[in-house]
């Protein structure tokens, strides 16, 4: 840029003593800006000299000198600041930022719906081009959420004005960059861009279908499932019901079928399966359809494939991941689908040639010389989905799932220790900052470069180690003590944020597997040094958990009666931490004592007469009793081996103030709502007891014991306390 042209309009512009004069230096700018040859630095000049007042103004006018053009003043002002916003530091500048009101008006009252998307006048296109280029940076967007940007492209787009596309373009950028914040305070215009864009989905028959298939997915993962729960309409997902049934029941090539299915799975993870089965009529056929059209594609693109043919599929495999684990998941906690004995078995056979694929596929990786390739986003994908699939079903191919084992805990530790080395790392730098330890703890670290896939192994684990096969097969290739590095990671994680749900869930489905370990592997496991190691972390830590509430309430009864399994198979333990071990059983008698109460209420008339009073569960556990009370039996029954094993500890059940009331519990309800099995841990424990200490024997005696036994038929506990 010449100098002198610059420095001339800008004596113009300082001369200026009116607007028309101001506006007649204008001409000049214009063409200045919109040359290549003029520098930012001189951008900047020009912009400071116009004034943004004088622009604005120039945008709101609505009067012209006679003879000049209706916009000819808009068209002016549009034009200057879209060439102000390609220079990087005036686009960001709180006035251009303020303009976005004006841009607003523009896009809404300046279009009409009878120009074409290659008829963009001048007027528009330099407004979008204001909007895109205010986007690009951080600060703009935060603005266009701010001033409600993506209401009005969502009007704009939905009432099929000019400049649509890009309106789409600009909303879908938004979304993309900060999800539901975009649409927070302006959901209507999330639900004018889904309304339009299914209801054009389901009416089109062109090529164009499969290109909106990726902008619903697009907007559909972008937002969260509590503001779309939240929208007044549920049109849209109909719209995409029917949409996607005609598209998949049709005669399509693979290239069209991907999108489908990408938006499918996108659907079910934000809409949940509930979408894909009551959107309409045909719901379990089209859910049956997905599955299957799921199980077709991971074959296709795993069988006999290396890991760069199969990574060509990336994206169209991560939908058919996801679909295949929504759909297992709902099947097995889910309502029944009312399936006949054919639908049943062919689904079942699609699932099982799939994660035979799946498999077959991880077997060949687990043979790579190149360790880094398990890292790579298709392995751990694929590692993710049959660990959903062995959680429920491992018997249909028990033996591939046990070939692969050893492989599934080599990878399951090296993707643990990159992602506790990655949280280590993240707390060193905040401590670097000047943070405090508390701090560096307590702030979320960024997500691992590597997915830690163990996390979604563990139900999986859980099964397989039930199993004798499989769980020797874990045994030989070090389960224990990764699961238990494992155990220390997630309760470092949970003693700083109780409210960690995935660590919490971690922690119980762990003990699951340590108890299985315990109770059929006998002394191999507890052989082992780490159990030591977690049974000193059990003993320790057991008084976190409140006997008041019932939060955490199945994680408080894995860890109570794991530790006592352990005690019990490692008795040194009592003598090297005697006073660890009677608080242990302190906590862990306190909470059995809460299992139960006396029960006073009487049935309603109408309603069949039940005994009363009678035993029922308290309200501290009842939430939670379909989940613990194998684990109560189970308790009690270890306890009172315990107990016998170790006479002292009778001592501590006498001090618990458990004792006492439990007699008069068995006296008041005089059978009622007792069954045979919580019968039998109530004779265990008190016969333990009894025979442990001769206090606690005349304290049983003297409070009721006899009449107990008599109640419930307790033949050798009524033997003890009258020889």
């Amino acid at each position: 840029m010449e100098e002198n042209g610059v420095n001339n309009c800008l004596k113009i512009l300082q001369r200026a003593g009116n607007d028309n004069e101001r506006m007649a230096a204008l001409l000049l700018v214009t063409k200045l800006t919109k040359a290549d040859s003029c520098s930012g630095a001189e951008r900047k000049q020009l912009f400071e000299a116009v004034g943004f007042s004088f622009i604005i103004r120039l945008l709101k006018s609505g009067q012209v000198p006679d003879g000049c053009a209706e916009d000819a003043f808009r068209n002016v002002a549009l034009s200057i600041l879209s060439a102000f916003c390609s220079e990087p530091s005036l686009v960001t500048h709180p006035e251009m930022l303020n303009s976005l009101p004006c841009l607003h008006e523009v896009i809404l009252k300046d279009a009409s719906t009878d120009k074409t998307e290659t008829e963009l006048p001048d007027l528009l296109r330099d407004a979008y081009d204001c909007l895109t280029c205010i986007c690009v940076h951080r600060e703009g967007q935060m603005a266009a959420i701010e001033h409600g940007t993506a209401s009005v492209l969502g009007e704009v787009y939905h009432n099929g004005l000019c400049g649509r596309e890009r309106a789409l373009e600009l909303a879908l950028m938004l979304a993309e960059r900060h999800g539901s914040p975009v649409f927070a305070h302006a959901p209507h215009g999330l639900m004018l861009l889904l309304n339009k864009l299914s209801c054009e989905f389901t009416e089109t028959q062109e090529k164009e279908k499969f290109e909106l298939c990726s902008c619903l997915g697009q907007l559909v993962s972008s937002v969260d499932r509590l503001l779309l729960d939240e929208l007044p309409s549920r049109t849209w997902s109909m719209n995409v019901h029917n949409g996607l049934m005609d598209v998949l029941q049709s005669r399509i090539s693979s290239s069209q079928r991907e999108p489908a299915l990408q938006l499918a799975s996108v659907m079910v993870q934000q809409c949940g399966v509930d979408w894909a089965l009551y959107a309409s009529d045909k719901g379990v056929k089209f859910l049956l359809l997905l599955a299957h059209l799921a199980c077709i594609e991971v074959r296709m693109a795993l069988e006999d494939r290396s890991l760069a043919e199969a990574s060509t599929q990336e994206a169209v495999l991560s939908a058919c991941y996801a679909l295949l684990e929504s759909t297992i998941a709902f099947m097995t906690v889910g309502a029944s689908l009312a399936l006949n004995d054919r639908q049943i078995t062919q689904l079942h056979s699609a699932m099982v040639g799939a994660f035979h694929a799946a498999s077959e596929f991880l077997a060949l990786i687990s043979q790579d010389e190149q360790p880094e390739i398990w890292f790579h986003p298709v392995v751990t994908a694929t590692v993710r989905v049959l660990g959903s699939w062995i959680a429920e079903e491992s018997l249909a191919l028990e033996d591939k799932i046990r070939d692969i084992i050893p492989f599934l805990l080599k990878i399951s530790r090296k993707t643990f220790l990159q992602t506790k080395q990655g949280t280590l790392v993240h707390r060193l730098q905040a401590l670097a900052l000047g943070e405090t330890i508390e701090e560096a703890k307590t702030e979320e670290a960024p997500p691992p470069a590597t997915a830690d896939v163990l996390r979604f192994l563990l139900p999986g684990f859980c099964h397989l180690s039930a199993e004798e096969k499989s769980r020797s097969v874990l045994m030989e290739s070090g389960i224990s003590s990764l699961l238990v590095d494992y155990t220390f990671f997630h309760w470092e994680i949970f003693s700083e944020d109780s409210a960690c749900r995935p660590s919490e869930v971690a922690l119980t489905t762990m003990s699951g597997i340590f108890l299985n370990l315990i109770v059929m592997n006998d002394e191999k496991f507890t052989c082992e040094p780490v159990s030591e190691k977690l049974l000193r972390l059990l003993l320790n830590n057991i008084s976190c958990f409140s006997h008041s509430s019932p939060t955490h309430l199945v994680l408080f009864y894995n860890w109570a009666v794991l530790g006592l399994m352990l005690l019990r198979k490692m008795p040194q333990a009592f003598a090297e931490a005697e006073d660890d071990c009677a608080a242990f059983i302190q906590s862990v008698t306190n909470l059995f004592s809460h299992a139960h109460i006396v029960d006073h209420s009487v049935p309603e008339p109408r309603d069949p007469p039940i005994p009363h009073p009678r035993l029922n569960i308290s309200s501290f556990t009842a939430s939670e009793w379909p989940a613990v009370a194998e684990l109560w039996f189970l308790g009690m029954q270890t306890l009172s081996h315990l107990i016998d094993q170790h006479n002292d500890l009778a001592k501590i059940i006498l001090k618990s103030s458990w004792l006492l009331p439990m007699l008069r519990m068995l006296i008041e309800i005089k059978g009622n709502g007792v069954d045979s099995e919580t019968a039998i841990s109530y004779r265990s424990l008190l016969l333990a007891v009894a025979r442990a200490s001769p206090r606690a024997f005349k304290v049983i005696k003297e409070r009721g014991g006899i009449k107990v036994s008599r109640l419930y038929k307790f033949d050798d506990l009524e033997k003890l306390l009258t020889r």
